[in-house]
């Protein structure tokens, strides 16, 4: 951040951009440049807003980020292709918490298969759902990250690259997009800055069947909750969704009142052992029932 070009800028616009820097060091760390992802921007704006942070100052930290990456581009330090643009806007953080069924979600596939001509928007909304990633890091994706022969695909999101299975719905959708998009660029055939749209056309394909918004992150959400309900290892889980346990079951996980039900039978908390039961007095040996003065 140190080497981003400052000649002819006024010493408070410099002290900001200094102050900014600090700022994404110290959520993001030194990062590889070649790792910076749409997800990984996303999860950081959201990171700031629901911090408190306002959303000038969350810009600013894009704006000096876009900055280090021009100024990296120019000396042939990195690749030369975009560096995904994100909207910040106050109040990013809170985003509507509904988790979708599965019923939701082919309630709206179908819908936005009809009534929109744009490829990549069901491809995109199936993906989401088999592999409960953050939007951006799929937006993000290009066909060299994913290695069809083996069935893996690698993300990069907050926590940095993660190599996951992909379950056999996601590999047989990657399968059908592959012919249309074609090997080279993303996956979905479109820029990221095209899937930002998702959110609006998931709100319009809800209203038109009649069912509660849910947001792109709602996928996600139903992951953990499909993770949980298996009674998947929580931190293998964790780290297919590029989260700690803790961050993804306090930020996702969304318990029902089944849930509450099945954790109640399988404690079986108001059982009372049955049989031989002792009682205990001070200073004295247990007593069984049915000795005398038992």
């Amino acid at each position: 951040m140190g080497s981003v070009e400052t000649s002819g800028r006024a010493p408070r616009t410099i002290d900001s951009y200094r102050v900014a820097s600090r700022r994404v060091l110290e959520l993001i760390g030194p990062y590889p440049a070649t790792q910076l992802a749409q997800g990984l921007l996303e999860d950081y704006a959201e990171d700031r807003i629901g911090r408190g942070g306002a959303s000038s100052s969350t810009g600013l930290d894009a704006t000096v980020v876009r900055m280090a990456w021009a100024w990296a581009r120019r000396r042939g330090l990195i690749a030369a292709i975009d560096l995904p643009r994100i909207s910040v806007r106050e109040g990013r953080g809170v985003r509507p918490k509904r988790t979708p069924t599965a019923g939701d979600v082919a309630a709206v596939i179908a819908e936005i298969e009809r009534r929109y001509r744009a490829p990549w928007l069901a491809p995109a909304i199936r993906l989401l759902w088999a592999l409960g990633c953050r939007p951006g890091e799929l937006a993000g994706l290009p066909w060299s990250r994913v290695d069809m022969e083996q069935g893996r695909v690698t993300l990069i999101g907050k926590t940095g690259p993660r190599r996951i299975p992909l379950p056999p719905e996601a590999v047989a959708e990657l399968r059908a997009l592959h012919p249309r998009t074609g090997p080279e660029g993303y996956v979905l055939g479109v820029r990221p800055g095209t899937v930002q749209k998702l959110g609006a056309h998931l709100k319009a394909a809800c209203e038109a069947v009649g069912i509660d918004y849910w947001t792109p992150y709602g996928t996600r959400r139903a992951a953990v909750d499909r993770f949980a309900r298996g009674r998947a290892d929580v931190a293998a889980a964790a780290a297919f969704l590029g989260h700690s346990p803790e961050v993804a079951w306090r930020k996702y996980r969304q318990v029902t009142e089944a849930d509450l039900a099945d954790a109640l039978a399988r404690a079986d908390l108001g059982a009372l052992p049955r049989g031989e039961v002792h009682r205990f007095r001070r200073n004295s040996r247990p007593e069984q029932e049915g000795e005398e003065g038992g």
